[in-house]
């Protein structure tokens, strides 16, 4: 199935349907393609297919909360922006998230304007980055081997190969 070109791919990771749908909306109005998941866990298992371009991440879920899931998202990539979006307001917990690598922090409730904003300066500072550096290709071809490495895909003769991020990565 071919997708519309979009702006980026977000996973909205939220216990919550009611804000998962809420910002899906909002970011789907802005051209952004959104995965929503309801718990870290199936997040993660998710991610191990396909890293999405931005996480939009709650951290007191059921299964796996936030912060584990940014600590295994960080393991695997340092690159991937992550916003909290959480009702614990602590300073202690604002910090925590932060130094796991978060890369902003929204408390509940919040203004969907402002997310949105933040969501498109994050990709702002994301492209800047990628074309700051000149010596990197995200596709590398190696004979009939593709390998999209901001995405962590591969295609075999232009067939998609399902691969894990740690296969991926080996390879």
């Amino acid at each position: 199935m071919h997708e519309a070109r979009h702006r980026g791919r977000v996973a909205v990771v939220d216990d919550e349907a009611d804000i998962r749908d809420n910002v899906g909306y909002a970011l789907r109005r802005e051209g952004y393609a959104v995965d929503g998941y309801p718990d870290g866990a199936a997040a993660w298992e998710a991610f191990q297919q396909c890293l999405p371009d931005l996480v939009v991440l709650d951290i007191l879920m059921p299964r796996m909360d936030g912060l584990e899931l940014c600590r295994r998202l960080r393991a695997t990539s340092e690159t991937v922006p992550i916003v909290f979006l959480t009702s614990r307001d602590d300073e202690f917990d604002r910090v925590l998230g932060l130094e796991l690598g978060a890369d902003d922090y929204l408390c509940k409730p919040f203004s969907m304007r402002e997310l949105v904003v933040r969501v498109k300066v994050l990709f702002r500072r994301l492209a800047l980055a990628r074309s700051a550096s000149d010596d990197f290709d995200e596709i590398q071809r190696l004979g009939l081997l593709e390998l999209d490495l901001r995405r962590y895909t591969a295609h075999w003769q232009g067939q998609p190969v399902q691969l894990t991020v740690t296969e991926f990565l080996m390879l």
